[in-house]
């Protein structure tokens, strides 16, 4: 996307681009340094009250036999941990992910599936013990982290490079492409209907915390139950310490691109290398996400901020202001042939296409923005 900027938009429009994909990157960093923390924090303590019912509030204690740290401690403990372990490697470079990406995509079927599985295994049991948790339709007050939320669900949308790329036979891409659509969304309401009918109000924000061997029945778990429950709440942090790094290093990159754009200067001169880009950038990338971090660690506001705001610059307006630009870019070096019918010409070549997500866009970040400004969030 840099690559495109750079060939189709002006000097001003490359400063917004960095500047919109520096701001959604950083709140990936705060939400992943808030996930890990939250994850291995909710899976080790082990304090309860008499009274199971009883939520656990941040000044309750973590462990028993440490009266000195509560919850809130514990969870700012596991963030600095994580950001020491994991967050050195932003200062480096990560090569040869393959192998890394591919033990991380078995690892987040298997835990979707088994989600999925003890999900409905759970409306059975509620079911037979007649038991009917709570479910809101319709809850207004969430429409604006709705946006949010629907946004990073394009995550999608990263792999479709990868799926068209290898076809040999590109005159059916369309079908394709309408397949996988379909089952991304297949997916996602499975899981998230099964979540909801399970847990009713009860549910958490994190999902994978609903699994928490704490809150299952012990009596009655044979040590596979309690094997799996422990996958599921540790499994943010299998996965988000891999890609932690990546993005980090994504977006030390794009502070360093924004660094040498501003100063005129080649990134491609050794010369122009000092502590600053080695050492200064990794610190500015690392920092305001880890103070976010020791903050807060509500992933909804967290989720719904970045999405609503970064996140639609990301989905939205840059893919279409590429997509104008490009046209008329094209047409200029073409004229008007480059648009004559063929298989591959988009069902979304009119402008209004362009204008209606450009509208949508301001729409969404209007009303959010309103929302928060009227709850005070």
């Amino acid at each position: 996307m840099a690559e495109m900027a750079s060939v189709f938009f002006n000097k001003t429009g490359q400063f917004f681009f960095y500047i919109a994909m520096i701001l959604y990157l950083y709140g990936d960093l705060a939400i992943y340094d808030a996930a890990v923390p939250k994850s291995l924090r909710d899976t080790t303590c082990t304090f309860q009250h008499e009274n199971k019912n009883k939520t656990l509030s941040e000044d309750d204690l973590c462990w028993s036999s440490l009266p000195s740290i509560n919850r809130m401690n514990a969870y700012r403990s596991y963030v600095l941990l994580f950001n020491f372990t994991i967050g050195i490697l932003v200062f480096y470079n990560v090569e040869k992910t393959k192998l890394l990406q591919l033990l991380t995509t078995i690892m987040r079927w298997a835990a979707f599936i088994t989600m999925i599985a003890l999900a409905i295994i759970k409306i059975k049991e509620n079911s037979e013990k007649s038991i009917n948790p709570t479910v809101n339709f319709v809850n207004v007050e969430n429409v604006p982290n709705f946006f949010g939320v629907c946004i990073y669900a394009f995550m999608c949308h990263h792999s479709l490079p990868g799926i068209i790329t290898p076809m040999r036979d590109k005159k059916n891409y369309k079908y394709v492409f309408v397949g996988v659509y379909l089952c991304v969304l297949s997916f996602y309401l499975l899981l998230s209907f099964t979540g909801v009918y399970a847990f009713g109000e009860n549910l958490n924000d994190f999902y994978t915390l609903n699994f928490l061997p704490n809150n299952q029945d012990r009596e009655r778990q044979g040590l596979f139950l309690v094997i799996i429950d422990y996958y599921l709440s540790l499994f943010p942090v299998f996965t988000i310490s891999a890609s932690f790094p990546i993005i980090g290093i994504t977006l030390r990159n794009n502070l360093k691109s924004l660094y040498f754009f501003i100063a005129k200067k080649n990134p491609n001169d050794s010369s122009n290398r000092n502590y600053f880009t080695s050492i200064g950038l990794p610190l500015i990338t690392l920092i305001p996400p880890l103070l976010i971090s020791l903050i807060t660690h509500d992933l909804q506001l967290l989720v719904g901020i970045t999405g609503s705001y970064a996140g639609v610059a990301i989905q939205y307006i840059i893919p279409s202001c590429l997509v104008y630009f490009g046209r008329k870019e094209a047409v200029r070096i073409f004229r008007k042939n480059y648009q004559f019918k063929h298989s591959f010409t988009s069902p979304f070549k009119s402008k209004f296409w362009v204008f209606f997500l450009l509208l949508w866009a301001n729409l969404s970040v209007i009303f959010v923005t309103v929302n928060h400004i009227i709850n005070k969030k």
